[in-house]
């Protein structure tokens, strides 16, 4: 670790504070949310080093079968799903296939039906009963790990056959995940900016082996201009 590199940065930031005629006590506020932030961006890389590959395989295993991805979230963690969504079926840096994904969180007609006939807590799973396929994989996005439809949605996917990447914090999930890469922090925001984190570097991992995978979209164009191209 760049021990004076960081001491450097932390200085710069609190001189450009102190110019711009921030009081005392608002400087030390501030600069305690970087401590914070620091703290638990370290404790997150401990617990990536273990984790992260197996959730990236999980990924790059789904599309290379020819699945898809679905996400679901509640408040800044239906955001961080759609976002993981959004790179996916568009693109994150590079440009390459459109990866097949679907945030559970988007639909407000889908939504507010199951919350209407069945009750909040299966908004999520009766989207995943509706689309998943065995193969496809679940991933949920939660703070708290608590979050009841979150949790229904994990235990719908799992009955289906879907694949289970949990992206949490504080204690992780209650309901199973195959992986679940849980933020070791008890502060919302920390988690929350850990988990942005954590969706680039999965869409980096995605992105960095796609080459590897096999291009669908290319066969079936491939086979239309076969079947069309005139002797």
């Amino acid at each position: 670790m760049d021990v004076d590199g960081n001491l450097r940065r932390v200085w710069s930031v609190y001189l450009g504070l102190a110019l711009r005629g921030l009081d005392a006590q608002r400087l030390v506020g501030i600069m305690s949310e970087f401590d914070e932030h620091r703290s638990v961006l370290l404790d997150t890389e401990w617990m990536l080093g273990l984790q992260l590959d197996p959730a990236t395989q999980m990924l790059l295993r789904t599309f290379a079968e020819g699945g898809k991805v679905l996400a679901c979230g509640n408040g800044g963690s239906a955001a961080q799903a759609s976002h993981l969504v959004g790179e996916l079926t568009i693109r994150f840096i590079h440009d390459r296939r459109a990866l097949a994904a679907v945030s559970l969180a988007s639909d407000a007609v889908a939504l507010t039906a199951a919350g209407n006939d069945y009750g909040f807590e299966r908004a999520f799973s009766r989207q995943v009963e509706a689309l998943g396929q065995p193969g496809d994989c679940l991933v949920a996005f939660s703070t708290s790990g608590t979050s009841k439809n979150v949790n229904e949605a994990l235990a719908m996917a799992s009955r289906i056959g879907m694949r289970t990447l949990g992206v949490s914090g504080r204690k992780g999930f209650t309901a199973h995940c195959d992986v679940d890469l849980i933020v070791p922090s008890s502060s919302t925001a920390r988690i929350q900016e850990m988990h942005l984190l954590i969706t680039h570097l999965l869409l980096t991992g995605v992105e960095k082996h796609l080459p590897a995978l096999p291009n669908k979209r290319m066969v079936v164009d491939l086979d239309l201009q076969a079947m069309y191209t005139v002797p």
